[in-house]
C-alpha cells in the first residue's frame, strides 16, 4: 500500500494562525514559577536603577567638592558681597541666606541655588540676580515688592502688594495706604484698587476696602462713608459713584452709606442730624 503525505494549504488571502505575545505571557503567568521570576526580575531592575542614579548622584557630589576645594586653593576665595536694590530687606536675611563666609570659596554654592533661596525665603524680595565676579565678588541685585495696601487681619496690620502677596508686618512709612479687610481681601483687593486709578475723585477719598462674605467689597470713603459694590459690573458702579462725587450731588457730611448693589438703583442713607433736618424741611412745605 502506498501512503503519500499531503501538505494542506489554506485559503488564498487567510493569514495562518501566530500565538500572540499577550497570549502567551498570560499563559505563562498561570505558572507559579514564572509569576516568581516576574516579581523578583522587576525587584532587581528597581535596585539596579537606585543603585545607578544614586552612583551618579554619589559621583556629581564628590566631583562637586573637588572642584570646589580646587578652585579655593587658587584663590577662588570670596571676600566682597555687592548687594543693590535693598532698601527694606535686611542685609543680615541675606548674608544668611548665601551660606558663606568671608574667605569661603565662591563656587560653594550656585548662583540658581541663592536666588531660588533669596526669593522663596524673603518676602520683601520679588526677584534677584545673583552673578559672581571673579576671583573673589559676589553680586546681588534686588527686586522689592511694592505695598499698595495694609491688611487688617486679627488686630495687626500687614503690606500686601499688587499681586496680592502678603509682604510682612507694616512697617514705618506707609501709614498712608489704604486698609484692606477680610480674610481673602489681600487676593481680590488689588484689582479693586488698580480700577480705581481710572476713578481719582473715589480713589482720593478712600480710606478702606472691606471684604463682604468673601463675596464682594464694601469701599469706606474719608472713614465714615460706606459704599456697597456689587459682585459684578464693579467699573460701572465706580462710574456712577466718581460721577456723583465730582458732580458734587453727595453731601459728605450728611450722607452715611451709599448702596451701589442695584445698577438702576440708587439707594442713600443719611445721618441721624441730616434725616431730622430734612423732616423738619418736608413739615414746613
Amino acid at each position: 500500500m502506498r501512503v503519500s503525505r499531503l501538505k494542506l494549504k489554506g485559503k488564498k488571502g487567510q493569514k495562518r494562525s501566530r500565538i500572540s505575545f499577550s497570549s502567551a505571557f498570560f499563559f505563562l503567568a498561570q505558572h507559579r514559577f514564572f509569576r516568581r521570576s516576574l516579581v523578583t526580575g522587576f525587584i532587581a531592575l528597581v535596585l539596579g536603577l537606585t543603585w545607578i542614579f544614586n552612583g551618579f548622584e554619589y559621583l556629581y557630589t564628590k566631583t562637586s567638592d573637588i572642584f570646589i576645594a580646587s578652585t579655593h586653593s587658587y584663590g577662588y576665595k570670596l571676600s566682597d558681597i555687592i548687594i543693590t536694590g535693598r532698601k527694606h530687606t535686611s542685609p543680615q536675611d541675606v548674608l544668611r541666606l548665601i551660606n558663606n563666609h568671608h574667605g569661603g570659596p565662591v563656587f560653594k554654592d550656585s548662583v540658581s541655588e541663592i536666588q531660588q533661596r533669596l526669593t522663596s525665603e524673603i518676602s520683601w524680595i520679588k526677584k534677584a540676580d545673583v552673578r559672581r565676579i571673579l576671583p573673589n565678588q559676589l553680586i546681588i541685585e534686588i527686586e522689592e515688592r511694592t505695598p499698595i495696601a495694609l491688611w487688617q487681619h486679627q488686630k495687626k496690620f500687614y503690606l500686601i502688594d499688587g499681586e496680592g502677596i502678603v509682604i510682612g508686618p507694616q512697617v514705618p512709612g506707609f501709614e498712608t495706604l489704604p486698609v484692606v479687610v477680610g480674610q481673602d481681601a489681600p487676593q481680590y483687593a488689588p484689582k479693586i484698587l488698580s480700577l480705581l486709578d481710572s476713578y481719582p475723585e473715589v480713589k482720593k477719598r478712600l480710606s478702606a476696602l472691606v471684604r463682604v462674605q468673601m463675596r464682594r467689597f464694601d469701599i469706606m470713603l474719608h472713614g465714615k462713608m460706606t459704599i456697597k459694590l456689587p459682585e459684578v459690573q464693579i467699573e460701572s458702579a465706580l462710574s456712577r459713584l466718581n460721577f456723583l462725587l465730582e458732580a458734587r450731588k453727595i453731601n459728605l457730611d450728611e450722607v452715611t452709606m451709599i448702596d451701589l448693589r442695584l445698577p438702576k438703583q440708587l439707594i442713600v442713607k443719611v445721618s441721624e442730624k441730616a434725616a431730622k433736618r430734612l423732616k423738619l424741611k418736608t413739615d414746613n412745605v
